[in-house]
């Protein structure tokens, strides 16, 4: 997965932004100074990856341009207006038919990493190890 923009309405300290990466880069990069907001664009990545994973609707407005798997993928999230839309390769989907291919659609993997003694980034994981834990322990189970 690649991301290419990321546009946030507010969440934590972030407000307005927009963050164009550079796709021609094996690595991205977040440099600041404290309290800046590079963990908080961290944190808003992972929870709207995380809530597209399971299928829930973001809490905050933003939009994301990624390509995964070979795929374009746009989405516009603004809960405050009732808007989710849902771009592949330029054509619109319905969040339920994204929500059947999210294998094709989201990564495999998010990785995030936090410099510090805190859980605020490993909490937002902890869904996703107890769905883990869960398969590994019942293994025909649809946990």
């Amino acid at each position: 997965m690649r991301l290419d923009w990321l546009k946030i309405g507010q969440f934590k300290n972030l407000v307005g932004i927009e963050i164009n990466f550079d796709e021609g880069e094996l690595s991205t990069v977040l440099v600041g100074e404290n309290g800046t907001g590079k963990s908080n664009v961290i944190e808003a990545l992972v929870t709207i990856f995380r809530d597209l994973d399971f299928g829930e609707q973001t809490s905050f407005s933003y939009a994301i341009a990624y390509n995964c798997h070979g795929h374009r993928i746009e989405i516009e999230n603004s809960p405050e207006n009732g808007v989710f839309s849902v771009q592949v390769d330029g054509k619109a989907k319905t969040r339920s038919a994204f929500n059947a291919h999210r294998s094709t659609y989201l990564p495999a993997n998010v990785f995030g990493y936090y410099s510090g003694s805190s859980r605020r980034l490993e909490q937002l994981f902890d869904r996703h190890q107890l769905r883990y834990y869960k398969r590994v322990i019942s293994p025909g189970s649809s946990a």
